[in-house]
């Protein structure tokens, strides 16, 4: 996603950033959506002003554009006792990541929309710090998957077909440093 640039309807287009949500006028919002500047996203309620450190420890984001692939983690998360948020891409990941305050994000690359790379870096521009460094683990079939991790700074990486019990061992090692 590009930022934007220019003016419109009076508001200097510069000021807004690449992975933050903004409320818009429709002039301001039909801009950014036709220049591909925004994608929209909805927000079920206004935005939330929650307190540091309530991340979930418990929580885990799974996001990935195959149903069957969110199924299969949210059935297997569950099990282990965690509670489980799914997103069918980025943009969708996003919000939910601030909704939900996850401890965990598991992050499919290829996705229509928003992809993993593009959520991974709205992400870290956000400015809740916690929210900006909740880990993710790569899952995907991506030819180069070591060295878009090793940039996105996943603290995993799984090749799909998933391995449901490399994922677990991962899951709970990583929530286990997080709680200490």
């Amino acid at each position: 996603m590009r930022a934007p640039e220019g003016r419109a309807d009076g508001f200097d287009l510069r000021r807004f950033q690449v992975g933050q949500i903004y409320d818009v006028g429709t002039v301001v919002a039909n801009l950014l959506l036709a220049e591909g500047w925004a994608i929209p996203v909805d927000v079920p309620e206004p935005a939330l002003v929650v307190p540091l450190s309530t991340i979930s420890q418990k929580t885990v984001l799974v996001v990935d554009d195959d149903p069957d692939v969110r199924t299969m983690l949210n059935h297997l998360l569950a099990f282990a006792g965690f509670a489980v948020i799914e997103a069918a891409n980025g943009g969708d990941a996003l919000v939910s990541l601030v909704k939900h305050r996850p401890a965990l994000i598991i992050l499919d690359l290829m996705m229509p929309g928003v992809d993993g790379a593009q959520f991974r870096e709205a992400q870290r521009r956000l400015q809740d710090y916690e929210l900006a460094n909740v880990p993710i683990l790569v899952v995907s079939g991506a030819d180069n998957l070591k060295q878009m991790a090793k940039r996105l700074g996943a603290a995993g990486i799984f090749e799909k077909p998933l391995d449901p019990d490399r994922i677990m061992t991962a899951v709970k090692a990583r929530l286990s440093q997080v709680a200490s």
